[in-house]
């Protein structure tokens, strides 16, 4: 992996003419986590000065596409829904491709609920909280349910033993498809402060049940399809992919083929990077901040 920022005006030249597609994650990219990103914005302009093609691909369904659009107004990004993909839309989109009729088993943020319904998708019933040990109530609430063929798992505020152990007794049966969002496992929330992500959750149920999830968050491949189909990626040795987190962005991007820029804005620290063991998650190159493009791009 290369600082981006020792290049020499050749080397650089290099390996700006290699890319047409630049697809970017969000959060610590070019949504600050920690602290402002200066120069986002003025990056992002001068990449589409120079004819690249920009997309954001993002694992946050704790944001809607609506308030995911409004960040980006927030921040100036001129960016439309087509420029945008949403663990959400790529799960619909792709239910909505086999005709997927039955009930959704959603363990997720309130909004992300509300989409599947927008997409006229019916929704189980989620049992609410139960008072310990009543008498045959375990055994009514982990009764299979026919009528419930999917079981989608990303972050739920309100999850808990007997919503895991329903969603499990569900994927028991090979017929239940078994989707999940991002796999993040720590989400950083401030520079010292990280939220439980939901793959810890994830793997529990990967572990009880013996299923293999289809991923429709980085570093799902399952997102990947819908990445280029969305984007009409004909080459992924084309595409530069900018993240902050070593295993769901560095990671997406070598699965799918992408060129591999890390920032070191979000997730994944100087020291973190440097101490890498998983050749999936090394990035090809590096830089500070994603706002430094816009001064190593020479006009």
């Amino acid at each position: 992996m290369k600082d981006l920022a020792s290049l020499s005006s050749v080397e650089f030249k290099q390996f700006f003419d290699s890319f047409d597609n630049v697809l970017c994650d969000c959060d610590g990219v070019i949504f600050p986590v920690h602290k402002p990103i200066t120069g986002a914005k003025e990056s992002i302009l001068k990449l589409k000065r120079y004819g690249k093609r920009l997309g954001f691909v993002t694992n946050n369904n704790f944001d809607g596409l609506k308030k995911l659009m409004e960040r980006f107004d927030q921040y100036g990004y001129d960016a439309k829904l087509e420029d945008i993909v949403h663990p959400t839309e790529a799960m619909i989109d792709y239910l909505k491709s086999i005709n997927f009729n039955k009930e959704i088993y959603l363990l997720s943020p309130s909004i992300m609920k509300d989409e599947f319904k927008k997409a006229n998708f019916k929704l189980a019933d989620i049992p609410d909280k139960i008072e310990e040990n009543p008498e045959g109530t375990l055994a009514e609430i982990l009764k299979y349910k026919p009528d419930i063929g999917a079981v989608i798992l990303d972050i739920d505020l309100n999850l808990d033993f007997v919503r895991l152990s329903e969603a499990a007794v569900h994927l028991k049966r090979p017929d239940v498809i078994f989707m999940i969002g991002g796999t993040d496992k720590n989400i950083p929330i401030t520079s010292d402060l990280f939220f439980m992500g939901p793959g810890y959750f994830q793997q529990l149920l990967i572990d009880f049940t013996g299923r293999k999830p289809l991923g429709f968050g980085k570093p799902g491949l399952q997102l990947n399809d819908y990445v280029v189909k969305k984007f009409n990626i004909t080459n992924p040795s084309r595409t530069l992919f900018v993240g902050d987190s070593l295993e769901q962005d560095i990671g997406f991007a070598t699965r799918c083929g992408y060129q591999k820029l890390l920032v070191l804005t979000g997730a994944t620290s100087m020291d973190h990077m440097l101490k890498i063991d998983n050749e999936e998650w090394v990035p090809d190159f590096y830089v500070n901040s994603f706002g430094d493009l816009q001064q190593l791009i020479k006009d």
